[in-house]
Parts: structure tokens; C-alpha cells; sequence
């Protein structure tokens, strides 16, 4: 089962494209067809949006599988922040206990939960010390047309995952119940091909995207009254447009993975990716692995 701990949420998506100037998990953003000398130690992610036709832009989210030097240095300061926090959350339930013990034995109901015993595995803390979820605005393009915009960024080499899609600094929607994922290697542009999205709710009429049409043409079904962005991927084939000043350098088709559900670390609209052939698709609420004929990988 491959593991997806979140290092950073809100506090990566509200700060700018380069969250630390040197920190090595940094995103940098490429603008205006500037030329690109490919760093060693870097990979780069070159992602093409579609804008729907009603103009509503949307910016994905990945988020960096973490390394173990990452984890330890995060579980450290988890366990440092519990250690501190650990009374305070004893003295909360015991206060509330009290108040519950009083309150039945004058015979009065008592409707206010009963916090759980503190548990570190259930314990949150705001951490900046790294960061490893990456939103990549529409506005910051590299090159552009009427409807498209094409993304380049650099981002620590890694296996990332399709997460979901965002405003300009927060989260609208989690594909917590199924997307992809893909590894961007050092060195190499990791071509995503297009990452779509387009209105799903019934005010829309069917998306003019085929593959989002695919899942909301059943309005009754599958759609709401709330105005939220499905999700899709085209993966990179032949013709698609690409820069000019990127054409000379190493680059390598995305090779995409199913990845199964995942918790909903920024709490917006829960949703999933639409089936991408070969590679995932759905049985009711099972994420398959095309490939395999499995569920696939979840992160806990």
C-alpha cells in the first residue's frame, strides 16, 4: 500500500509559487517562453489546462509523496506539539465528563460530544518546515492561446499525485475516492499532457470536454445544485502544443498510476477522477487498477 502523508496543506497553497527561496522542496514557476537549463536534481512538470468554455479557471493540486527524512523530521514535531498539548486536551475532557456526570444525575440531558481520549495518530499540527503540496495557477503560464495555457514548473523529483484542483490560494475540490498518479524524474520535463476540469453541477449543460461529458450527462445521478469542477486527464500524445524553447530538451510522457482513496487533507468537495483508459476506472465505489484488474493503491 503506498503511503501518502501530508506535509504541508493550507499553508503551501497560500504562500507563493517558491514557498522557501532555497528550500530543496520548493516549487519554481517558469514564465513567457523564458529559456529553461534543466538542473540535475530538479524535475519539472509541463501541464497543459484547457479553460471550460464559461471561463471558470481552475489550478490543480498535487501532492509530493514525502521521503523519510521528511516523515521522521514531521513525526518529530508532531510528537513534540502532543507532549504540549496532551494536558490541555486531558483537562477539556475531564471538564466535560464532569459536566456530563452532573447533568445525569440531576437528570438533565447532556447533548455535548465527549472529546476522545488525546491520541497522537489523530492529533494535527500546522507544519512549515516543508512542504510537499504544489498548486499550479492558471495566471502563471509559460506560454498561452486564446482558451489554453501551458504550465512549467520545477519541483523536487518524486512520485506526485493528482489531488484535485483549486482557486487562486485554496482548495475547491479533493479527488479523495480516486485519481492518478505519476513519478517526475530528476533531470527529465515530466509531461502530464492535459489536466482538465469542467462544471459538474445541473446548472451546467454537458460538458463540451469528452471526457468530463462522459460523467455528467447524468445529471439526476451524479450532479448537484453546488457549483464544483469534475476532473480528467489527457494524457501527452503527438501534436499536442509544446513551447518552442522546451522542444530540444529531455522530455517524457507521464506514465500515469491508478491511486485509490485518500483522506480529505484540505476539506472541500469530495469528488473523484474521471476513468482514464487503460489505467483507471471504477466499479461502483472501487478504484481499480486497469492494469492489474485490482484495487488500487490507497493512501491510509
Amino acid at each position: 500500500m503506498m503511503r501518502l502523508a501530508l506535509i504541508v496543506a493550507v499553508a503551501a497553497l497560500a504562500s507563493p509559487a517558491v514557498a522557501k527561496d532555497n528550500g530543496p522542496d520548493r516549487m519554481e514557476t517558469f514564465h513567457d517562453l523564458a529559456p529553461v537549463t534543466l538542473a540535475p536534481d530538479r524535475a519539472y512538470l509541463l501541464v497543459r489546462l484547457m479553460m471550460p468554455t464559461d471561463g471558470v479557471s481552475y489550478a490543480p493540486i498535487f501532492i509530493r509523496q514525502p521521503g523519510p527524512e521528511e516523515l521522521a523530521a514531521y513525526q518529530r514535531a508532531k510528537e513534540k506539539a502532543f507532549a504540549v498539548e496532551r494536558p490541555k486536551l486531558l483537562e477539556k475532557r475531564a471538564k466535560v465528563l464532569a459536566d456530563r456526570d452532573a447533568a445525569l444525575a440531576k437528570g438533565i440531558s447532556f447533548d455535548k460530544p465527549v472529546p476522545p481520549e488525546p491520541n497522537i495518530d489523530l492529533f494535527s499540527i500546522e507544519y512549515r518546515d516543508a512542504q510537499n503540496v504544489y498548486l499550479l495557477r492558471y495566471g502563471n503560464s509559460y506560454d498561452k492561446a486564446e482558451h489554453e495555457r501551458v504550465l512549467l514548473v520545477s519541483v523536487p523529483p518524486g512520485t506526485y499525485v493528482l489531488a484535485g484542483q483549486g482557486s487562486l490560494i485554496t482548495p475547491v475540490s479533493c479527488l479523495c475516492m480516486g485519481t492518478v498518479s505519476l513519478t517526475a524524474r530528476a533531470g527529465v520535463i515530466t509531461d502530464l499532457g492535459y489536466v482538465l476540469a469542467d462544471r459538474a453541477d445541473r446548472i451546467k449543460h454537458v460538458s463540451d470536454l469528452p471526457e468530463i461529458a462522459a460523467i455528467t450527462k447524468d445529471h439526476d445521478k451524479y450532479n448537484t445544485d453546488v457549483l464544483f469542477l469534475a476532473m480528467a486527464v489527457r494524457p501527452y500524445a503527438d501534436g499536442m502544443p509544446t513551447p518552442v524553447p522546451l522542444r530540444a530538451l529531455p522530455r517524457e510522457a507521464a506514465r500515469y498510476e491508478a491511486f485509490g482513496k485518500m483522506p480529505n487533507y484540505f476539506s472541500p468537495i469530495v469528488m473523484r477522477l474521471a476513468p482514464l483508459p487503460g489505467v483507471l476506472g471504477y466499479e461502483e465505489d472501487r478504484v481499480i487498477d486497469l492494469r492489474t484488474g485490482k484495487d488500487a493503491d490507497s493512501a491510509p
